[in-house]
């Protein structure tokens, strides 16, 4: 700071926290145009219960468990936005094979659905073309 003070002062900033290296290469450098918002919710579930020697099946526990399956097996739809289209429009450039031709065919609605499944495999494209949702305890 003291000795290159106009980097201190700089108008913008660039920090850019991700990317895909391969072989001591930089693949691509990537700069997030925006965040998903976050949010908790918190599940609870109540009913008269029983003590352990005497279960019954209406058991608190066993909706919150039920509803948690619910989330696990649920996909939230596709949303390509311009920022999502145009991220999938440059990473098509540098991927190739099946990778390059899913995003290419994701931007395409009659096309979406099969790309989107296969791109999904992957958390980082599965997270940018969604709304994702992970359970904590």
């Amino acid at each position: 700071m003291k000795n290159r003070r106009e980097l201190v002062d700089a108008e913008y900033v660039l920090n850019p926290d991700s990317g895909q290296v391969h072989t001591d290469k930089p693949l691509s450098i990537e700069f997030e145009a925006t965040e998903k918002l976050y949010a908790d919710y918190q599940l609870m579930a109540t009913n008269a219960g029983g003590h352990s020697s005497l279960p019954v099946p209406d058991n608190a526990i066993y909706h919150v468990r039920m509803h948690s399956q619910r989330l696990q097996h649920y996909t939230f739809p596709t949303e390509i936005n311009p920022v999502t289209r145009g991220y999938f429009e440059a990473m098509a450039k540098i991927e190739s094979g099946q990778t390059a031709a899913d995003m290419r065919a994701v931007l395409q609605k009659s096309s979406r659905r099969e790309a989107a499944e296969r791109l999904s495999k992957d958390v980082h494209n599965n997270a940018t073309l969604r709304t994702t949702a992970s359970p904590q305890c």
